[in-house]
């Protein structure tokens, strides 16, 4: 599973919002000119929420996009920061009805993608505001009105085919920051009520349009060429919470460390001394040669963009003469009690 559909399984919502990422992913709408690809096995839909889908995707790296298609988007923002960059949110802006809302007081969208719906009005034709992203169709025979949770599906599918042709091309390096601004570079902005500027050009962005209707091919056709910016939202993201640092005795100790979301760094700390920074890209195990007899008390903690974690709890390890290193204390209380 790559993307959850965070709604009530078993639904028609749900199985039209899944349907709906399905073809915005081979383009169905305009009829992309790039060969379809079967990712029925990558969504699924699950119950539970926004913040047990975040939840579970802390728990699951093959986790890349959640969609939620429901009100109540400014309720989602904090949780979707604790797995930013890693995965990409996408909710719509949160009504049917073709009136502005007011939940975000600047233009620029959220971390989470949000959307609009249109379709024969050639124009978002749902909520829209500050924080509005894209509009995009949905499904016409689904039923009379516009209905932004298809939209939502379309945008997300279209979305996660860009940011899985880029990883092809630029690997990990490719982010879905990347994905996001080409699709943002190469949207149509055809709508009839887009302001223009001084030129008589359409300006890049409106509240009542966002960016415009995603162009997945034409996103597709300019990968190699566009150059992308820093991602702004970065400064935005949450680290995780810290994990838990184990040991095996082999003679040395081999220390490992369970990872933290949106960490950039790990410090680790010897007997209340840093032994050792590791990036977050590096493996998080390392050998510690001990040269001397005696207690050692180990634990670590995470750096990021926004600040540190709390300290680990602790693992005690006494090495004897005579004997192989040993871990004998795992809890923290106990150690403290110790001491």
């Amino acid at each position: 599973m790559r993307v959850i559909v965070s709604d009530t399984p078993g639904t028609e919502h749900a199985n039209a919002v899944r349907t709906a990422i399905l073809y915005g992913y081979n383009g169905l709408d305009n009829k992309s000119k790039y060969p379809d690809i079967d990712i029925s096995n990558d969504v699924v839909i699950m119950d539970g929420g926004w913040s047990s889908a975040v939840d579970y995707a802390k728990q699951h790296e093959e986790v890349v996009a959640i969609a939620r298609s429901t009100s109540g988007i400014k309720y989602f923002i904090d949780k979707a920061k604790e797995v930013y960059p890693r995965v990409q949110g996408f909710v719509p802006m949160g009504s049917n009805a073709y009136v502005e809302l007011f939940i975000f007081s600047e233009p620029e969208p959220p971390i989470i993608v949000t959307c609009g719906c249109g379709d024969d009005e050639i124009r978002n034709n749902t909520a829209y505001g500050n924080g509005l992203e894209f509009w995009d169709t949905d499904w016409t025979w689904y039923g009379g009105t516009d209905a932004s949770s298809f939209a939502n599906g379309w945008i997300c599918g279209k979305m996660l085919r860009l940011y899985d042709e880029l990883k092809k091309i630029y690997g990990e390096q490719a982010t879905w920051w990347h994905a996001r601004s080409l699709l943002r570079n190469q949207s149509w902005r055809i709508e009839a009520n887009r302001p223009r500027d001084t030129n008589g050009e359409p300006v890049i962005w409106c509240k009542e349009n966002g960016y415009g209707r995603p162009n997945l091919d034409g996103a597709l056709d300019n990968m190699n060429t566009f150059v992308v910016e820093p991602d702004p939202y970065l400064s935005q993201v949450l680290l995780g919470n810290v994990g838990k640092i184990t040991g095996i005795p082999l003679g040395s100790v081999k220390i490992m460390l369970q990872p933290v979301e949106n960490a950039i760094e790990y410090v680790i700390i010897k007997n209340a001394t840093i032994l050792k920074r590791i990036k977050a890209q590096e493996t998080l195990e390392f050998i510690d040669n001990l040269m001397t007899y005696g207690t050692y008390l180990y634990s670590y903690y995470a750096i990021g963009s926004t600040g540190q974690t709390k300290e680990s709890s602790k693992i005690r390890v006494i090495y004897k003469k005579g004997n192989h290193p040993s871990i004998i204390y795992y809890n923290e209380e106990e150690i403290k009690k110790m001491e």
